[in-house]
């Protein structure tokens, strides 16, 4: 959180798959506690904070491996495309640029999706969906600097997906 504020904050191209190869590497132990199936398709390489990308998609997995029942394994499905976010309105961004979206999508308990707007929101900090949704105001923030945008879908018992959309850089 305390990097967010810093105006020093360094963007460099990116290969995004050696990133999350070293953040998956890191909760090693953890994935293999729960048993879980973690799918990679291959990423792009952006113009991102590095610094920023470990406590988002950090956030994100973890995320998706606790919201799981105990007696499920989870699957857990990371994969990319590029196109125009539907939170961008149809519209390219001011520089003219398409989006890369990530998606990461887990079969965990899921959620209302009535209250997927206030689980990005620090003002709705007692809100009982953002009590199992910590986190996730980071993730936004993240995104914010990066002119981004972040998005999340759910069904209760089928489980949610989050989308992170980055502005390609020409």
């Amino acid at each position: 959180s305390s990097r967010l504020a810093s105006d020093c904050l360094e963007f460099e191209q990116c290969d995004l798959n050696g990133l999350l190869k070293g953040f998956l590497s890191d909760m090693d132990n953890l994935i293999m506690e729960r048993a879980a199936t973690i799918s990679v398709d291959l990423l792009p390489t952006l113009k991102e904070s590095r610094i920023l990308m470990r406590p988002l998609f950090e956030t994100l997995i973890r995320k998706a491996l606790s919201a799981t029942k105990a007696n499920v394994k989870p699957i857990i499905k990371i994969r990319s495309q590029v196109g125009l976010p539907d939170l961008a309105g149809g519209a390219k961004n001011q520089y003219g640029n398409q989006y890369c979206q990530i998606t990461i999508e887990g079969n965990g308990i899921g959620f209302d999706q009535k209250g997927v707007d206030s689980i990005f929101n620090p003002q709705n900090k007692g809100s009982r969906l953002n009590k199992h949704c910590n986190g996730l105001v980071l993730c936004q923030r993240i995104m914010d600097r990066h002119n981004g945008f972040i998005f999340g879908t759910s069904k209760i018992e089928e489980g949610s997906k989050f989308t992170v959309s980055f502005p390609m850089s020409e």
